[in-house]
């Protein structure tokens, strides 16, 4: 039996609202590293 298992997506939402910067891993282990969800976090907020 094959298990499905969810992949690793993050989201920056601003205080609007709205959907800033998205992420979605190509795998179950592919993740943004932390520098990379930084210079998204200083780029868009």
């Amino acid at each position: 039996m094959k298990v499905k298992q969810a992949i690793p997506s993050k989201f920056l939402i601003n205080a609007k609202g709205e959907i800033v910067w998205i992420y979605i891993g190509k795998d179950k282990t592919d993740r943004p590293s932390i520098e990379m969800m930084m210079d998204a976090i200083d780029k868009n907020l």
